[in-house]
């Protein structure tokens, strides 16, 4: 059996944090988080169909989804471009 010891109390801290919102042990929050981060930095297999790309990038939006948009998001715009009604 393999040990990982964790010798950073922010890294410790964390790890419990993460695990009790999740309600997993430790070594389950870790081992999906290093999950997922291997997943995203793993290269796209060269043979990778667009069915298969639609699929994750579905995946991707229901894990990360896309809030609604802000009001106040077109009065920043028209700020930054010097649109701003008068």
């Amino acid at each position: 059996m393999a040990s990982l010891y964790i010798k950073d109390p922010e890294v410790a801290e964390l790890a419990a944090k993460v695990a009790a919102l999740q309600g997993k042990t430790k070594t389950e929050a870790v081992k999906d988080a290093l999950r997922e981060v291997e997943a995203r930095l793993r290269p796209a297999p060269a043979g990778e169909t667009e069915e298969e790309f639609l699929t994750w990038l579905h995946e991707l939006r229901k894990r990360y989804p896309v809030g609604r948009k802000a009001e106040h998001d077109r009065a920043i715009y028209d700020w930054m471009s010097d649109e701003e009604d008068e």
